[in-house]
């Protein structure tokens, strides 16, 4: 499974792996970026680096299907303030 950004807000997750082509927005110049692969959303949400993660709890459980409860479990420190 491969895992993307919007440009747009958000992710999104793919089996294709798309080229760099593929990713661009020809109406505003932008694109998508490429995350990674990995085999489920568990994986993903081990090896975010969650001190440059700009997404919400929330949203990563409704994207993911997960309960917040098993996203702290798998990766604590997205539970962290680093505003602090």
């Amino acid at each position: 499974m491969y895992f993307y950004e919007s440009h747009l807000g958000g992710i999104y997750t793919s089996n294709i792996k798309y080229s760099y082509d593929d990713l661009y927005c020809d109406e505003c110049g932008d694109s998508d970026w490429y995350i990674g692969e990995y085999d489920s959303w568990e994986d993903y949400i081990k090896d975010i680096d969650a001190e440059n993660f700009i997404f919400s709890l929330d949203y990563l459980a409704e994207e993911s299907g997960l309960s917040v409860k098993r996203i702290l479990e798998l990766n604590p420190r997205l539970g962290e303030d680093f505003n602090e």
